[in-house]
């Protein structure tokens, strides 16, 4: 499982080295790819900014290593989500990068556009997250072999969550306010987690 981390410079370049870490690329943020995986939110939890996310992805065009980048969305409102998505989906695959779609609260599985996304981006309010609705469509996300991002992890216990569901990645604000006490310890954690040899929630006995 991947720490994704956004901004941060100089406690990344000192980490770069180390398994299980990468880079989330946001709209003002001034980073930009380097030998790391990255991926590229689109900002939306802060207020959406569409000529900045555009710029990024016009400067980013052809960098290897890119994991995903998120369609813009509406925090906790599927439908409106969805129209983004219907928007943007197109824009940035024609852009030449991998989509990610954000799950939001009220999201059923019969609406969720399954063969136009590469990841599944799991969203939405604390107590939706957290819930069996996004928990079942999580694990029906592993079983299409999807990647599997979980935001907002901030904690040993959401990191051990996001582990069960199967994520391949994580994000959450501590690392990029804290880098130099949270970093570190964020990779530690993972790499305990990935060894006790818990499974995913959708692995098949």
């Amino acid at each position: 499982m991947m720490l994704l981390v956004s901004g941060a410079t100089r406690t990344m370049d000192r980490l770069r080295g180390q398994a299980n870490l990468g880079r989330l690329l946001r709209p003002g943020n001034g980073n930009g790819p380097d030998e790391l995986p990255w991926a590229v939110d689109n900002g939306a939890f802060a207020g959406f900014d569409e000529g900045g996310f555009t710029r990024l992805l016009a400067k980013l065009s052809g960098a290897p290593g890119c994991q995903w980048v998120v369609a813009p969305d509406v925090v906790a409102d599927a439908a409106a989500t969805l129209a983004l998505f219907d928007v943007w989906e197109p824009r940035i695959r024609a852009a030449g990068y991998p989509v990610a779609f954000v799950l939001q609260d009220g999201q059923v599985p019969a609406t969720i556009p399954w063969d136009l996304f590469e990841c599944l981006f799991l969203g939405g309010s604390t107590e939706y997250k957290l819930g069996r609705s996004a928990e079942a469509i999580a694990r029906e996300a592993k079983r299409r072999r999807k990647l599997l991002h979980v935001g907002r992890v901030n904690s040993i216990r959401r990191m051990a969550y996001a582990h069960t569901l199967g994520a391949d990645s994580i994000d959450g604000t501590a690392f990029s306010r804290f880098p130099d006490t949270w970093i570190q310890w964020a990779l530690d954690a993972i790499r305990r987690i990935e060894s006790q040899g818990l499974l995913p929630l959708w692995t098949e006995s």
